[in-house]
């Protein structure tokens, strides 16, 4: 027999503590970043304030590789513009490269041939004043992988300074015992990627002011924005892929290569630009005096990174993006099969995420799949490593290739608040990686952070991410922030949790949003005040955790109990499941917890027996399953 009734009512006990938990508090700010509202540069809308600024620079860089000595040299003018209320005394350049001298502080082993000199200043100038290191002069010192230079005369609010600097440094090599560097070097088939490979001006802002965080290579980095004409400068047979779009296409290709190149770019279906034979006939580029100068530009990116080699394939086509198309094309050794589907795979993430989610044109005119080592974003292109199966590396092209929107168009900080964009960069390509590999990744975030919740290395996600590292960083930056937001969503509803999100990235394009500042746009246009969600999933320690309680039978009803052990709202999926195999769901969102109740009763009013209860859903993650199921 069916149910002729099956929920009559359902009761939400709240718990006396409800009043000290609702959506009122306030949210916990420390003080410098309490400072930055008090001075009006953000505002308590989510909006960035009446007075908010942000400092830049443009880059004129030039750059020679020699893969034999493995020494990358260059040199670079740089316009820096202080757009702050402040006068600058000195300025901090950004040597990333000192992560791999001998002895520096970092968190990632490196090999033998991965430890260098790090990166050897030659001339360093400030508006034509050369500043020097030595110990008495007091103008320029490093410190870590960091450069604090003295200003010859203040910056004033306003100004604009010219720094040129030349530099050089020893390539790390990524092969061989102990492992290399995490995000760039040499490979065992000869390519190289380069990436922190010139000096760069350090983020100045409105709320600690100069930026001077020493890379470890464990936790990543904060840019500010800036236009860039870069000048690369290989041997003869080297293909090279970088940030920006090549801009002497018809210096570097030859005659049938430009040819396929020009028609990729408004191809909707991939385009072999080079082919296998050409490949390994190292016959697809122009050279003079045995080098090939490769000229790239970009607008308003945050950094530049390019990868190098001989013999590999290029694949390209122009995936439509409303009225324009974007050039994504992939690089590759023809031995790695799985990248001869990366172009088409890194097609479908563009167009998908700009249609769906996040609902946002893809903010680049191109991205380019590099076939090197792991998986490492940069703007405008990625490098990406090959993997046993096709989950994974579809997995790591859509990750990389979604970190597009975060944290190179929403320039978070990705050092201190590694959620907000590792996080998105898991969230948002959910869909495309279901399309491509048939797998949801959702399910693998919540069976993870299960392993974690509710242990010494489940942190809250506020405390900065230089507290963490390894795999609790893995869980607090990638696991547990895309929860948060599958949940969110649910609870919202598409459309509002993506109108919110679609505001942030309009509101915060090409600036450094805070946390906050996210947490204050959602709650501004949904019209409800979040801090009820917010402060248990972001600042407090505590797992997601619900049970049932028991089942109390009265003839034919019954009444489920669930309850809330742990203190971060989850929504209720229920199925039960009666007598004859008929099988019968409720789901409740986890608003259902807004007011700080630690109970639901679900009455049921069935014709014939229930048979089993159970609670929870495959992508919903709970610190103790085993108290999730009931049966008679």
């Amino acid at each position: 027999m069916k149910m002729s009734t099956y929920i009559l009512s359902l009761l939400l006990l709240c718990s006396a503590s409800a009043a000290a938990t609702g959506g009122g508090d306030e949210l916990y700010m420390p003080r410098e970043i309490r400072r930055a509202y008090e001075r009006g540069t953000r505002s308590m809308s989510g909006a960035p304030g009446d007075r908010y600024w942000q400092n830049g620079a443009d880059y004129d860089l030039r750059v020679r590789v020699n893969p034999g000595t493995r020494l990358c040299s260059g040199e670079a003018s740089i316009t820096y513009r202080n757009n702050s209320p402040d006068t600058l005394r000195s300025l901090v350049l950004t040597l990333h490269q000192n992560m791999n001298r001998r002895g520096a502080a970092r968190l990632s082993a490196l090999g033998d041939r991965a430890v260098t000199e790090g990166m050897r200043i030659g001339a360093l100038r400030v508006d034509g004043t050369e500043r020097g290191f030595l110990p008495d002069a007091g103008e320029a010192r490093i410190d870590g992988a960091n450069c604090v230079v003295t200003m010859p005369a203040p910056l004033p609010p306003g100004g604009e300074t010219e720094i040129t600097v030349t530099w050089d440094f020893t390539i790390p090599v990524n092969t061989g015992e102990g492992g290399g560097n995490p995000r760039m070097g040499t490979y065992e088939n000869g390519a190289l990627f380069l990436a922190y490979w010139y000096p760069k001006v350090a983020v100045y802002d409105d709320v600690r002011g100069w930026d001077t965080h020493s890379y470890n290579g464990e936790h990543e980095f904060y840019n500010d924005y800036g236009d860039y004409r870069v000048r690369i400068d290989v041997p003869e047979g080297y293909g090279v892929w970088a940030s920006g779009m090549l801009a002497n296409a018809e210096e570097v290709l030859r005659a049938p290569v430009l040819d396929r190149y020009r028609m990729a770019l408004r191809s909707d279906t991939v385009v072999r630009i080079v082919n296998e034979a050409e490949a390994l006939a190292r016959s697809a580029f122009v050279a003079e005096d045995g080098r090939t100068i490769w000229v790239y530009e970009g607008s308003q990116l945050p950094d530049f990174a390019f990868g190098m080699a001989r013999g590999y394939r290029w694949d390209g086509l122009g995936a439509r993006v409303g009225t324009r198309r974007v050039f994504v094309d992939a690089a590759y050794d023809p031995l790695a099969a799985s990248f001869q589907t990366a172009a088409e795979e890194g097609g479908v993430a563009v167009r998908m995420m700009s249609a769906a989610r996040p609902g946002v044109p893809f903010p680049y005119p191109g991205i380019t799949v590099f076939n090197g080592h792991y998986g490492m974003e940069f703007p405008m292109i990625v490098n990406d490593g090959e993997f046993p199966n096709r989950i994974l590396n579809v997995y790591v092209h859509a990750h990389e290739i979604a970190h597009s929107y975060f944290p190179f168009m929403v320039g978070t900080d990705e050092t201190r608040y590694a959620w907000m964009d590792e996080g998105m960069a898991y969230f948002l390509p959910v869909d495309v990686q279901k399309r491509l590999s048939d797998y949801d990744h959702m399910i693998r975030a919540a069976r993870t952070y299960e392993r974690f919740a509710g242990t010494e290395r489940d942190y809250p996600m506020m405390l900065p991410s230089t507290a963490s590292a390894g795999d609790d960083l893995q869980v607090i930056a990638y696991l547990k922030p895309a929860l948060a937001f599958a949940v969110l969503r649910e609870m919202l509803g598409e459309e509002g949790f993506d109108s919110a999100l679609r505001t942030f990235i309009t509101r915060w394009e090409g600036k450094h949003p805070l946390p906050w500042d996210f947490f204050h746009t959602f709650n501004a246009v949904v019209g409800e005040n979040l801090n009820w969600f917010w402060k248990p999933w972001f600042f407090e320690q505590g797992v997601p955790d619900l049970a049932i309680e028991g089942v109390e039978r009265d003839g034919a009803m019954s009444t489920v109990i669930v309850r809330r052990v742990g203190n971060m709202p989850v929504p209720v999926h229920m199925q039960i499941t009666l007598q004859g195999g008929e099988k019968k769901t409720i789901v409740r969102t986890a608003e259902t917890w807004k007011d700080g109740g630690s109970e639901m009763r679900f009455r049921i009013d069935h014709d014939v027996p229930i048979t089993a209860v159970r609670i929870g859903a495959s992508w919903i993650p709970d610190a103790r399953p085993a108290d999730n199921s009931w049966k008679p």
